[in-house]
């Protein structure tokens, strides 16, 4: 949520830096909350210290507005096209900004064209190489208050039917052009959405069921998602491109060892692999058995070192009765899978040592395997009396020492220093929520997180935790995703995202 006191600013980048050559289309679903500032800025690209120059997109009294000023010292030359529709009454409205270079500007409100202004000079007629403004007009004083969901920069004109498309349909617009941008972490809890739990989407990541990853150095990452979705960031997660759609299925989990090799997998045997940083996508055969009338589902799939890969999952979610599972293992960098255990219960996690060696998956119903070869034999440790499915397991990096933790009902944490597991810290009383990801981040700190907002913090290696949710925010976190040393993303339903740094 904007405040009227609260803009994100993001530096100039090349893929949203349009000349009057260019065509393109702005769009972001909006909630304005009460009256705004004249000019209250949505969308806004241009020098910090006037309001000329550049595009945007704002809200003008109770309407959309668009303007695309030529002149860097005065109001000269400006294209200006108001909206007639009342979009701050409260509810989510989408508003469309569509140039077509050297013909027209057209801005649509709620997939409905409103306004159209031809112009074969179409400006601006010069490089565009200030900030972008989200939540502010281009002069720095126009703060706009309220919600802002789903923003898309795209470089091309979208017809009316794909607006109207998108607008009924509520969600993503997924291309390869596509642009989005999130605030860079700062100091503590910095959100990366700009919506609520009604919102259409948000200006990170649209979808409930996103997972992902950073490289080593954390200036690239990785996420996938709904119905297909694919982003990649280079530079630290401030803006995220779409990777194209293959497949229509959900992806659970995205995996790199370096930036070119990559392997992603999902429903109904989605698996998909790239050998050029994910530029191109390739579908990959594994032996998959056939479940009620579809392929197994991944849950999870992760790069031991440069040539082995692991997966894991089943027919389904949690089932009464559970459902199978399945090991999968690679020793070509994901080109091909071996078989390596078929399980009677369904598996949902992967977690191992520094050195690959030591690997364990958990699944439902407390299903606990250990490999201590590289997953060429699985022993197991399940912890059949504890009655829980355990959603997630992690390894601290710098030794034997891993967590497994989630639930049915209520939230459970065991905790592993060796050959046996423990229920460890807040136990089976504490936490009445599922909790479904956990990430150490050194010997003595933990993160875990879950439904309903849940976040816990342990400082001393799990024997105590304290709570650390974030203030009015009650979604369910999917994952806990490590940028580098001091940056943690979480990343929940709704497509909400918070920036931890520390």
């Amino acid at each position: 949520m904007f405040d009227g006191a609260f803009s994100i600013t993001v530096a100039n980048k090349t893929d949203i830096n349009f000349s009057s050559s260019s065509s393109y289309t702005i769009t972001a679903w909006v909630k304005p909350n009460g009256t705004q500032s004249p000019f209250a800025g949505i969308v806004c690209k241009g020098p910090s210290y006037n309001h000329y120059s550049g595009y945007q997109l704002c809200i003008y009294g109770n309407n959309g507005l668009a303007q695309i000023s030529s002149s860097s010292s005065s109001d000269t030359g400006d294209l200006i096209i108001q909206g007639n529709t009342v979009v701050t009454d409260g509810n989510w409205h989408l508003l469309t900004l569509v140039v077509m270079a050297h013909q027209s500007a057209s801005l649509y409100v709620d997939s409905v064209l409103e306004v159209m202004k031809m112009d074969t000079n179409m400006i601006p007629d010069f490089q565009n190489t200030d900030p972008l403004f989200i939540g502010n007009e281009r002069n720095g004083v126009d703060f706009f208050k309220g919600a802002i969901g789903d923003v898309i920069i795209l470089g091309r004109a979208l017809s009316p039917n794909e607006i109207q498309t998108r607008f009924h349909e509520g969600g993503w617009y997924s291309h390869p052009d596509t642009v989005v941008v999130i605030p860079p972490p700062q100091t503590g809890f910095i959100p990366g959405n700009f919506g609520t739990s009604q919102s259409i989407g948000c200006v990170c990541f649209p979808y409930e069921a996103l997972n992902g990853q950073f490289l080593k150095d954390g200036s690239v990452g990785y996420a996938c998602g709904a119905a297909g979705t694919m982003l990649r960031s280079h530079d630290s997660g401030i803006t995220w491109q779409s990777m194209g759609n293959y497949t229509n299925e959900n992806l659970y989990h995205i995996s790199f060892y370096d930036l070119a090799t990559g392997v992603v997998g999902g429903n109904n045997g989605a698996l998909l692999r790239t050998t050029d940083g994910g530029n191109n996508w390739t579908p990959i055969g594994a032996p998959f058995q056939t479940v009620n009338g579809g392929l197994e589902n991944i849950r999870d799939i992760k790069f031991i070192d440069d040539t082995h890969v692991i997966m894991v999952g089943g027919a389904g979610n949690t089932q009464n009765p559970p459902s199978d599972g399945f090991i999968m293992t690679s020793s070509d960098a994901g080109q091909t899978w071996t078989r390596a255990k078929t399980t009677s219960i369904g598996l949902y996690s992967i977690g191992f040592n520094p050195e690959g060696n030591i690997i364990r998956v958990v699944g439902s119903v407390g299903q606990i395997l250990f490999s201590p070869d590289m997953g060429v034999t699985w022993n197991d440790q399940s912890i059949t009396q504890a009655g829980d499915d355990f959603l997630a397991i992690d390894y601290c990096p710098l030794n034997n020492f891993s967590y497994g933790m989630g639930t049915t009902a209520y939230g459970t944490i065991y905790s592993d220093y060796g050959a046996s597991w423990n229920q460890n810290g807040m136990g089976s009383s504490g936490v009445q929520s599922a909790l479904r990801t956990v990430k150490l981040t050194s010997t003595t700190e933990t993160w875990i997180a879950g439904d309903n907002g849940v976040i816990l913090h342990s400082t001393n290696s799990g024997m105590s935790w304290s709570r650390a949710d974030i203030s009015n925010v009650s979604v369910n976190w999917n994952q806990i995703v490590s940028r580098d040393a001091h940056t943690l993303a979480f990343v929940g339903t709704n497509g909400t995202l918070y920036w931890y740094k520390y």
